[in-house]
């Protein structure tokens, strides 16, 4: 077995003792596009991974020599043993702390499955790496990262686009595999995109600061304005100045909230489950943004429509 791990282990490489060792390799590092999944896609990517392992099996093992003292028997034997090392591994996180690695993908039909997956990985290194001590030549890890952006965090400003952890992350000496594998990967993701990506981009809260809350804030400043009581008018102007800037920020956190809640009711990148209950935070996000539409539509209805008429 020993003397088989070493014939696996050990690449050709051409040496010179004048120029030296060169190694040259292709990656392909993008982030996952915003995607709407479930656990029979992850079958079918288990599937498409897998086949494109076989692939690269085939491809490397064609490469290895028999040797002077190898009778063919051994040889065949070795080359079933090379291709038993190119294994698709799972890694399925929970967000309770629960961890399974498999190779099996019936796993995803287990009732051992955690009820709350926070993210799930694809990787080819796993079994090759352990039983080699060394790393595979073609590789690539496919992450699947379904952690929610927090609600109440005022450390991160909302203008910036959500951190996207999920990726597909390729690298190999095999440029057209590396390719072949990319595009394999990347073609039912974007058969499953989602329409709230957008949501998640850099900036997007300021859109809607500027159009849509900042007139909801001035008409709620003004309704409270009227609804004071007389003596609120004979106060200090920078009492009320300050009372009236409170208020704005008040308002404008109020609105943070909002739409952080929105980024999370609609994930960049999301896992349809049973226990997950998505359904009725729409219901609400829809209610919070339709009453704010429609309170700016009245107030400007109603002096486009004063306008018409004093004139």
């Amino acid at each position: 077995m020993a003397e088989k791990e070493k014939q696996v282990g050990n690449p050709t490489v051409n040496k010179s003792p004048d120029s030296g060792f060169t190694y040259k390799s292709s990656r392909i590092f993008k982030p996952m596009p915003p995607a709407t999944l479930d656990l029979i896609f992850f079958k079918k990517m288990f599937f498409i991974l897998n086949n494109c392992n076989r692939e690269l099996a085939e491809i490397d093992v064609s490469r290895l020599k028999i040797q002077p003292s190898q009778s063919q028997e051994d040889f065949d034997s070795l080359k079933e043993y090379a291709k038993s090392l190119y294994r698709v591994t799972i890694h399925i996180y929970g967000s309770k702390g629960e961890y399974i690695m498999t190779e099996n993908v019936d796993t995803f039909d287990s009732p051992d499955l955690p009820d709350s997956v926070s993210k799930i990985e694809f990787e080819n290194s796993s079994r090759f790496r352990v039983s080699l001590e060394k790393e595979l030549g073609n590789q690539f890890k496919i992450t699947f990262d379904f952690t929610k952006p927090k609600i109440f965090d005022f450390n991160v400003s909302p203008s910036l686009a959500t951190p996207v952890n999920s990726a597909i992350n390729i690298i190999g000496e095999n440029e057209i595999w590396v390719s072949g594998v990319y595009q394999k990967v990347i073609s039912p993701l974007e058969e499953r995109k989602n329409k709230h990506g957008w949501l998640h981009g850099n900036n997007i809260y300021d859109i809607f600061v500027w159009i849509l809350f900042m007139p909801v804030i001035f008409r709620s400043m003004y309704v409270i304005q009227q609804a004071l009581p007389q003596g609120f008018a004979n106060m200090s102007g920078v009492l009320k100045g300050a009372i009236y800037v409170y208020a704005f920020f008040l308002f404008l956190n109020v609105f943070r909230i909002i739409f952080s809640y929105a980024r999370w009711v609609f994930p960049y990148l999301e896992l349809n489950s049973p226990l997950i209950k998505t359904k009725k935070h729409r219901y609400i996000l829809g209610a919070i943004i339709l009453s704010m539409i429609c309170a700016v539509v009245f107030d400007l209805g109603r002096t486009i429509i004063f306008l018409l008429i004093k004139s």
